[in-house]
């Protein structure tokens, strides 16, 4: 807009009319208005002052502020102050007179538009600024000029455009970068706007420091209210719940007792059913992974797993040793064979963050769903040999076991409590393995890194 204004002014001033006023006094010059059509965010008062304070450096226009239109403010101190002729409290010497305002002999009008065309790739907007001077006397137009400036820009960039130069506040004083940054927030670029005023307050502008210090405050409130984070989580859970049991069928051979008639028998031994529901099993889980997460909304999480649970079965009734029912007709005492479940794996999460601020304290809601998978890695079925006829049980156990879960986190901070329930699917029939559904509660720890 330097551009336009120094351009405006130089034919002003050249023109018949500046050359026809008398040297000795200066008219007075008043604002009227300015019609902005371009759908640009222009500060159309600081254009029209920029294009009077070029006039009055020439000592040809004086600008009052006592009458206004749209294009300019008036000094509202210039009626308030002459209110004060009928307050007692005030030396009626020291106010206004009547009769002391200076009427304006001219008048100051403007418009702006905007017009875009295609330039094969690129586009073309051209800014068309129109000023108009009135004699208020006659109402005649005693100059008028018209300025263009022309940008070509790529068409992605149409919407983003918006200002005319780059603002680097050459003058280098509080003034002209308090001006240019002014100028580069009308202009929709709020970077080189905060830029520059940071520049105005280092020049020591008092008012410049503190529209940056509100404006700081400013991006910590749109920061928290639309916050989102990219973080680590480190956790783990135990629970409580049901299991299921299956157990391969496992060989067997007795010799003759003949101290309590039990003959010599082979065969294989079985679970009565498979599955079977035993005792209470307390699974376990630790996790490490990461999260991104939205204030209230998505939250999404994917850890790396690590597990486990124990179980065992300690009825020989639950067995069955082929050919004779029930094992202990065979002479086999069998009891406490233990599954022992150590698993590696990974799953993931989606849910909803809800942050409340309570009086200031951020609290965090977070219900979930997932699922994913374990695999063994140190999983074992043992049976001593006192309990397995003298044959031991001690075979490893190597399976996949998808889970699902739902549950809610409730946090403060970076801590959260993990209220959740997990269900792990059974393996393959007729293999060695022991499922769980359990609930369970956890603790979580977030770091949110960026």
């Amino acid at each position: 807009m330097e551009k336009v204004t120094k351009a405006s002014t130089k034919s002003l001033l050249s023109s018949p009319f500046i050359k026809s006023l008398p040297k000795e006094k200066t008219a007075i010059l008043a604002i009227s208005d300015i019609s902005n059509l371009s759908q640009e965010e222009f500060d159309v008062e600081f254009l029209m002052r920029s294009l009077a304070r070029q006039l009055a450096k020439a000592k040809k226009i004086t600008l009052t502020n006592a009458i206004a239109g749209s294009g300019a403010t008036t000094d509202a101190l210039i009626s308030d102050s002459r209110t004060l002729r009928s307050d007692d409290e005030y030396n009626q010497n020291t106010t206004q007179a009547k009769g002391m305002l200076l009427a304006p002999q001219y008048s100051l009008t403007g418009k702006i538009t905007k017009n875009t065309k295609n330039v094969g790739s690129k586009k073309r907007v051209d800014y068309l600024f129109l000023f108009v001077l009135t004699d208020l006397k006659t109402g005649l137009v005693v100059w008028d000029h018209e300025e263009i400036i022309i940008k070509v820009i790529d068409k992605k960039q149409v919407g983003a455009f918006s200002t005319f130069e780059n603002l680097t506040c050459e003058e280098g004083s509080a003034e002209a970068c308090y001006e240019d940054s002014t100028r580069a927030f009308n202009a929709n670029n709020y970077k080189v706007g905060k830029k520059l005023l940071k520049k105005s307050c280092d020049f020591g502008s008092k008012e410049a420091c503190s529209q940056l210090q509100t404006l700081k405050n400013y991006e910590k409130e749109q920061k928290f209210a639309n916050h989102s984070a990219w973080g680590i989580t480190i956790g783990g859970d135990v629970g409580m719940g049901l299991d299921s049991v299956s157990m391969m069928p496992t060989p067997y051979t007795t010799t003759d007792n003949k101290s309590s008639f039990v003959p010599h028998h082979s065969g294989t031994i079985t679970l009565n059913q498979s599955p079977i529901f035993t005792w209470i099993p307390i699974p376990y889980m630790f996790r490490i992974g990461g999260y991104y997460k939205k204030k209230n909304g998505i939250f999404a999480n994917a850890n790396i797993v690590y597990g486990g649970h124990e179980i065992s079965v300690d009825s020989e009734y639950d067995f069955t040793c082929s050919g004779v029912d029930y094992c202990s007709w065979a002479g086999i005492n069998i009891e406490g064979i233990t599954i022992s479940h150590s698993m590696l794996g990974g799953n993931a999460r989606i849910g909803f963050n809800a942050e409340v601020d309570i009086d200031g304290y951020v609290f965090g809601i977070v219900p979930y769903a997932g699922g994913g998978v374990f695999m063994d890695v140190g999983s074992s079925i043992k049976g001593s040999p006192a309990n397995t006829a003298g044959y031991e049980i001690n075979r490893k156990i190597n399976g996949t076991y998808p889970f699902w879960e739902i549950g809610t986190m409730f946090g403060y901070k970076s801590f959260y409590l993990d209220v959740s329930y997990r269900y792990m699917l059974d393996g393959k029939e007729g293999e060695d393995w022991a499922g769980v559904g359990s609930f369970n509660l956890g603790i979580i720890l977030m770091f949110d890194l960026f």
